[in-house]
């Protein structure tokens, strides 16, 4: 199986990635590069194929939480302003000892 190309997105990738990389740059074969060093995925055994495909569904797993936690962070503002102007409108008084 191919190694994937790199993600399009420009977030700057997490420090696992920034150590291992996939390109497409030559149309003839899929290259990796770890730790500035490039290879041939099709040069590399089939253990370290297997280790690479793992690690690129970790980061695209990573990137869906990372993702995901954003929306969940961006309805936590939205309930917390809701909640905000709620309370103005219903006229709420601050609780006082």
């Amino acid at each position: 199986m191919p190694v994937q190309s790199k993600s399009t997105r420009s977030k700057k990738p997490s420090s696992i990635a920034q150590s291992v990389a996939s390109s497409d740059t030559d149309q003839s074969a899929n290259l990796v590069t770890v730790d500035n060093v490039t290879y041939e995925t099709d040069a590399l055994p089939e253990e370290i194929k297997a280790l690479l495909r793992d690690l690129l569904r970790f980061n695209h797993e990573a990137e869906e939480l990372q993702y995901r936690l954003r929306q969940i962070q961006a309805a936590q503002q939205t309930y917390y302003e809701t909640i905000k102007v709620q309370i103005a409108e219903k006229g709420v008084k601050p609780y006082q000892d």
